[in-house]
């Protein structure tokens, strides 16, 4: 056994001493101690280590502890253990088994970029994954493997779904984002995005935004409701999709218990409503008419993605990272191919779009080169959506529900329906394992809508 030579800084009770050395204060005594050429302490490590040979015929060099004693009781074990697994009376360890689960999802989060999942659902996941692993309390695999383990995995779901603490907005009529990211302790984006989903602008731009204080009060509301069941189904989802990369990996024997999914049925959920085509070309024509440039955006471009998105019924994550290269114009029916880890159902799929779009589309991507993005959609899109819904004389918010952005996928599934499409077929475009999916959220009808239906039989 031996002990590690390392460097320390040197403490301030020191004595300086000839031939670069120190004196330094060990108990009740004095202990000289070398100088290296930069300035510090050069010192025995605390621990003792030893080189152990395993089951492979390698050496490997293992820390042991503080005790001499103890260290040569330790080393006996690992000695022991070597030859029990060389003779085949053990198993040998895995080799990431000492591992911190942090570290591991780490580990699996590196995987998801090397098969190409969306960069987004990846920073999802893994920020999930680390907040779950934070409330259950575990460091190693083995712990999650402890009969007490599904119980801490219950309670940290049920403190996810739970209210948070009340917050107080200090005195004031105006709040920027940052005072309001003071209050509630989150990012400015989740700032953003809160206040989006309540349909609030706010007035200014970027660092001169303000809201008013009813605004932040709307802002803040979101403290006293807890996660939705969506929101806590997603947790589970990516702990499980966790749990199962280490069973994958040999890391655990079995999968710990999960609590079932919620039913999201009584959850809360924004209420879209679909826009007919006349309402999405007066969008567009609004847009052109104006000509102004928004979030970095011109006329043309936002014009033409909101008749893509009504069209193709694409997300705004694959609109944003669709490229030229995924156009197929000049085929005999043009068409855009969607690569499965832009999309958030996996599935790469083929989409056709009229000829008039195509042309459109022709002409936006000459000058584009090949790998980059069509549009350079910025994360404030939303409210670029709104102010360009305004312009155009459309509400944001009717009796039937909101017209955001996803809205627009709502509106051309619906108007395919409405036209007599086969829903197989809408199923196809809207990337959707079954009819099922429409006939639950994204089917729109109007009384008028089931009467132009059934006037024929009547």
């Amino acid at each position: 056994m031996y002990r590690k030579t390392v460097t320390r800084e040197i403490p301030a009770n020191t004595k300086p001493s000839a031939n670069g050395t120190v004196k330094v204060r060990v108990g009740n005594k004095w202990v000289e101690r070398q100088v290296n050429e930069s300035g510090r302490m050069v010192v025995a490590s605390a621990r003792y280590y030893h080189r152990v040979r395993q089951p492979n015929g390698k050496l490997k060099e293992v820390r042991l502890t503080r005790d001499r004693v103890t260290s040569e009781q330790l080393l006996g074990q690992l000695r022991k253990r070597a030859d029990r697994i060389a003779s085949g009376l053990e198993s040998a360890p895995h080799p990431d088994e000492d591992k911190f689960l942090t570290e591991l999802a780490a580990d699996w989060s590196a995987e998801l970029t090397k098969a190409k999942r969306n960069a987004q659902h990846i920073q999802t996941v893994q920020g999930r994954v680390h907040t779950l692993l934070g409330l259950i309390g575990c460091n190693l695999t083995k712990e999650l493997e402890s009969p007490d383990s599904p119980s801490r995995i219950s309670r940290a779901l049920t403190f996810i779904s739970q209210p948070k603490a009340t917050v107080t907005l200090p005195p004031g009529s105006e709040f920027s984002p940052a005072q309001l990211r003071a209050v509630l302790g989150i990012s400015a984006h989740a700032v953003g995005k809160l206040a989006h989903g309540h349909g609030i602008v706010g007035t200014g731009q970027a660092r001169a935004k303000r809201y008013t204080r009813e605004e932040a009060l709307t802002i803040i509301s979101h403290r006293n409701r807890g996660a939705t069941p969506a929101t806590i189904n997603g947790y589970r989802r990516a702990l499980k999709a966790f749990l199962n990369w280490l069973l994958k990996r040999g890391l655990l024997n079995r999968l710990p218990w999960l609590p079932p999914q919620i039913n999201e049925s009584k959850g809360r959920k924004i209420t879209r409503r679909a826009i007919s085509i006349d309402d999405c070309e007066a969008l567009a024509n609004s847009v052109l008419a104006e000509g102004k440039r928004r979030g970095g955006m011109k006329a043309p471009a936002r014009a033409l993605l909101y008749r893509m998105a009504f069209r193709t019924l694409l997300r705004a994550r694959a609109l944003r990272e669709l490229t030229p290269r995924d156009c197929h114009l000049d085929a005999a029916d043009p068409y855009v191919f969607v690569r499965g880890e832009t999309d958030k159902t996996g599935r790469a799929r083929a989409i056709p779009i009229p000829p008039e779009i195509a042309a459109e589309l022709k002409a936006l991507v000459q000058s584009i080169p090949q790998s980059a993005p069509i549009w350079a959609m910025p994360e404030g899109m939303a409210q670029i959506l709104r102010a360009d819904l305004e312009k155009a004389g459309i509400p944001f918010r009717t009796a039937d529900g909101t017209c955001d952005f996803h809205a627009l996928r709502h509106s051309g599934a619906t108007h395919l329906a409405r036209c007599g499409v086969n829903l197989v077929a809408i199923a196809k475009i809207g990337g959707w394992k079954d009819i099922q999916e429409f006939f639950s959220r994204y089917g729109h009808y109007s009384v008028s809508d089931l009467a132009s239906a059934t006037r024929r039989a009547w």
